[in-house]
């Protein structure tokens, strides 16, 4: 069987499916580019799990609570997990001049709170992806402290836990069923 979450590797999402592993067997984890993409994979992953954190938002600004109504006829939610994140920053680019930030939609709010002045933000599905965009040419990023480097600034860090809930996802009778009880 297998458990689909946020990839890649480097992400908390993966890392709580890894997790999540260790205490089931026979589990492969399944890294996607964005939960946007998992969630669009739906169809095709009867009978398979998804690792979805309480705190997820896609690029479009779906919450947890609106995909678990939009897709409850689809998923089961049979089991969740806590687990810690790796530890968070909000890095500045040392030189760079601008606004230009890049995060999870998650964490705009948390980020413009922390930052001085209005911030040109450019979300990205993970923040992997959102670090990685703003070593071209952002100032600004909230992404795992780890991927700091010698050229960034780290403004401020953060150590949170997630609750992460687990989907199995519904064969089509059941969630024929599902949509007619």
């Amino acid at each position: 069987m297998k458990i689909h979450t946020l990839g890649p590797a480097v992400t908390d999402s993966y890392r709580a499916a890894e997790q999540y592993r260790a205490d089931h067997e026979n589990l492969e984890v399944v890294g996607h580019p964005s939960f946007e993409v998992l969630y669009q994979s739906i169809p095709e992953l009867r009978g398979e799990l998804l690792l979805i954190p309480a705190a997820v938002k896609t690029l479009t600004g779906a919450s947890w609570g609106d995909l678990h109504y939009q897709y409850g006829d689809r998923l089961e939610l049979i089991d969740s997990l806590i687990t810690e994140l790796s530890p968070l920053a909000i890095l500045e680019r040392r030189g760079r001049s601008g606004q230009r930030a890049y995060c999870h939609p998650a964490t705009i709010d948390y980020l413009t709170r922390n930052v001085e002045g209005p911030l040109e933000i450019m979300p990205y599905p993970s923040k992997w992806q959102a670090y990685r965009c703003y070593q071209t040419d952002g100032r600004y990023t909230l992404t795992s402290q780890a991927f700091a480097g010698p050229a960034d600034r780290v403004i401020k860090t953060i150590h949170l836990k997630m609750l992460w809930s687990v989907y199995q996802v519904k064969g089509e009778t059941d969630a024929k069923t599902s949509v007619n009880n």
